[in-house]
């Protein structure tokens, strides 16, 4: 593997590897030759002659496992990797084509990947992916776009949410299920979110909000012991068929609006006697409370404040013995 690196004209690194091997980890020397079928075939020959032609192992095919020993052809793969500072980086690979020899696999011909590199059907390395479906399982959509763009990473909205994959689902539903609707479109199309709510999980999501599909759900995954829920009538149809010896309890915010409306009902019913009750409380005088006397204020005991009290007393006391009119005495 020879990496070459060289930055284009927009400034962007671009990291070519090639494949020249000559030379094996064993000594062994490499040559190519051409089979019948006019395909590419890479060929061991061992140094000094003996031993005979053996055949290099190549990859295994992703459907039927079966080792690749023949190549088809090679091309050239352009994968984009995470960026290097401000500047985009992409790694050009000079990749092989291989031939499955087992008759009984669909999967005639199929590429190298190259591990911690390159994925199938990806023209983004697996470090770049994972950084792209961190963003999108935190931001989603739109968000996740923009501040892709802010890190130069070149992905869409579209491209993001592709990333994300289904959670596998568990045979056995959680022992405490929390039920709930939720909005594909508001006004238009409504979905059902299940819960572990002891996990603080999502289970399933279904695609509509109907008794029969979360009656299937119920039916197929048993093991929910309490079920919570709305007030839906449809979930409350699903539990009784599906699942009939759940426990159904109402959720916090069913619970506290309830509370509330029930609150303003009776008040409501009995807003003649509380009325009454107001008009009552303000006919009638409330005492008012005794005036606290606080002590009056002291300045603290120093010597400059004794010293100006000495001096303000004499000065009034010549003021009244010689009258307005004399002068007052030197300070």
């Amino acid at each position: 593997m020879n990496p070459q690196v060289s930055e284009g004209n927009e400034g962007s690194f671009r990291q070519s590897v090639s494949c020249h091997g000559e030379q094996d980890v064993r000594g062994c020397a490499v040559s190519r030759d051409r089979c019948a079928s006019g395909a590419r075939q890479r060929l061991l020959r061992r140094p000094g002659g003996g031993g005979g032609v053996h055949r290099l192992a190549g990859p295994r095919c992703p459907d039927c496992r079966k080792q690749a020993r023949r190549i088809h052809s090679t091309y050239q793969r352009s994968v984009e990797e995470r960026p290097l500072g401000s500047r985009r980086v992409m790694v050009r690979l000079r990749v092989r084509q291989y031939f499955c020899d087992r008759k009984s696999c669909s999967r005639k011909t199929f590429v190298e990947q190259v591990p911690g590199l390159s994925e199938r059907h990806r023209r983004s390395s697996t470090g770049l992916t994972g950084w792209l479906r961190s963003i999108a399982i935190e931001l989603g959509g739109r968000p996740a776009a923009r501040l892709c763009r802010r890190l130069r990473l070149a992905a869409g909205k579209t491209q993001l949410l592709r990333l994300l994959t289904a959670p596998t689902v568990s045979d056995r539903a959680p022992r405490v299920l929390g039920v709930d609707e939720f909005a594909f479109r508001k006004g238009c199309t409504y979905g059902t979110v299940l819960v572990d709510v002891e996990a603080g999980r999502v289970v399933d999501v279904l695609p509509d909000r109907t008794s029969e599909t979360f009656a299937a759900w119920l039916k197929g995954h048993p093991g929910a012991e309490i079920i919570c829920r709305d007030r839906a009538t449809a979930y409350t149809k699903a539990v009784k068929e599906a699942a009939p010896d759940a426990l159904e309890l109402a959720d916090r915010w069913h619970l506290l609006q309830n509370l509330s409306a029930a609150v303003e009902k009776t008040c409501h019913q009995h807003r003649d006697c509380l009325r009454k009750r107001a008009e009552e409380e303000t006919v009638t005088e409330v005492p008012e409370p005794p005036p606290m006397l606080l002590p009056p204020a002291e300045l603290p005991r120093a010597q400059i404040i004794e010293r100006t009290r000495h001096r303000y007393e004499d000065i009034t006391a010549c003021w009244r013995n010689t009258g307005p009119s004399a002068p007052l005495p030197a300070v």
